[in-house]
């Protein structure tokens, strides 16, 4: 009876030691052919971050060059304004102008008016005497 155990106790071992050796065999394999994968999948990781850094950078440049557009933007418009400013300040000086011009002209006319009526009435009262 002692042979029978123990030749169990040798067969269960047996068994178990082919059961390791089959469990490292296969994580050997898995570890072959998973550790590929893994590598793989580490250097598109490593590709991605670049690509992402890249895309920021791209993103930073991209959004300097436009505050630069716009501030440009921003000078052109303040340009215009203060030329239409001027433009408008121009308008209402010459506007005023032309009123001084005209008011001079009529006070003028009536001046050159006034003076033919004395010349008119120089004359008539010449010719009565």
């Amino acid at each position: 009876m002692d042979e029978r155990p123990e030749s169990l106790k040798e067969r269960m071992d047996e068994r178990f030691d082919d059961v390791d050796r089959r469990f490292d065999e296969t994580n050997r394999r898995m570890d072959e052919r998973f550790g590929d994968v893994d590598r793989r999948f580490d250097e598109v990781k490593e590709r991605a971050a670049e690509t992402n850094k890249r895309i920021d950078d791209v993103k930073v440049e991209m959004g300097e060059r436009f505050n630069k557009v716009d501030e440009r933007f921003n000078k052109v418009d303040e340009g215009f304004a203060r030329v239409d400013d001027n433009f408008k300040e121009l308008r209402g000086e010459i506007r005023e102008g032309f009123a001084e011009l005209r008011g001079e002209i009529k006070e003028t006319q009536r001046m050159a008016i006034g003076l033919y009526a004395t010349i008119a009435v120089a004359v008539i009262g010449a010719s009565a005497f």
